[in-house]
């Protein structure tokens, strides 16, 4: 009886023969192995896996391809992937959680046609353009210069966290059986491949408010990224008596923060605290930023 070694032999001298290009000294028949790594400040509570997606374009702005892992490991909030990369030069387009809520434009990139300016990735809301569910978290990041020299090579993406989450408490606020919503309105859904804010229309950021045993309210929003010289519009309202119980320019407040660092602080804790004739006094991460008298 003929020993079944030979069968056995067969797969393994095939495996060889494919891999005898890329054991020449001139390697000129291996793919390239370029890596990529993108990896961005570490955030509380994010999930062991997330959404990769890397987006290639040429030194002319053309559209090269696209790279995606739905469920790439994000160890110490970082993932390399590796790519099929020839000799030249790159901008890398990194994002984590591009999916669900988030969708990019044009809807269809087409290799060597579509083009890094015309690139942009955005928050999806309702007709009436409100956001009534929060967005999870994402990142985005853009190295606009990479040139790859040879068969093997690695590079660093870091990507800024997109999103904001604002928290809301009251304290001193009458109680009532009145209603309220608590709702942020700005322009902030799009973005450049640069994380560069584009043009769209207003947004409103809307969630009801609960209430304690005590009658006080606690809302919480997720909002797209905030920035210095903008003026999104943070409202409390009273939904039962049709006015509002409060309102200023979120960005104002946010900014007499002392030392405030928007790209690593992103949650706000709002705290309006209300005295007997319902002046306010408001507090955020701790620090009383604003005092005035109520003209309700």
């Amino acid at each position: 009886m003929k020993r079944p070694y030979n069968i056995l032999l067969w797969p393994a001298l095939c495996v060889l023969l494919l891999m005898q290009g890329c054991l020449k000294e001139d390697l000129a028949d291996c793919p390239p192995g370029i890596t990529v790594r993108l990896y961005h400040d570490a955030v509380a509570g994010s999930a062991a896996t997330d959404h990769a997606t890397l987006f290639v374009f040429d030194e002319n702005g053309l559209f090269v391809d696209v790279y995606e892992n739905r469920a790439a490991a994000f160890g110490n909030d970082e993932y390399t992937m590796t790519l099929p990369l020839e000799k030249g030069k790159y901008a890398f387009a990194g994002f984590r959680g591009m999916y669900g809520c988030y969708s990019v434009v044009p809807a269809q990139f087409v290799k060597g046609v579509t083009t890094f300016s015309e690139a942009v990735f955005r928050l999806n809301c309702a007709a009436d353009n409100t956001v009534r569910e929060s967005p999870h978290c994402l990142f985005s990041g853009l190295l606009a210069t990479a040139e790859v020299t040879g068969r093997s090579g690695h590079f660093d993406v870091y990507m800024e966290r997109n999103t904001n989450i604002i928290n809301l408490r009251t304290e001193g606020l009458e109680p009532s059986s009145d209603n309220y919503t608590l709702s942020i309105s700005d322009n902030n859904s799009h973005y450049g491949f640069g994380n560069d804010f584009a043009s769209c229309p207003t947004l409103d950021y809307i969630a009801g408010c609960e209430k304690d045993g005590q009658g006080q309210l606690s809302a919480s929003l997720t909002v797209m990224r905030l920035a210095a010289n903008r003026h999104p519009v943070f409202t409390v309202y009273n939904d039962s008596r049709q006015r509002n119980l409060y309102q200023a320019d979120l960005m104002e407040l946010i900014m007499r923060i002392p030392g405030i660092n928007l790209t690593a602080r992103h949650e706000f804790d709002i705290l309006l605290l209300f005295d007997v004739n319902m002046d306010v006094t408001v507090q955020i991460n701790g620090w009383t930023v604003l005092e005035e008298e109520n003209e309700l």
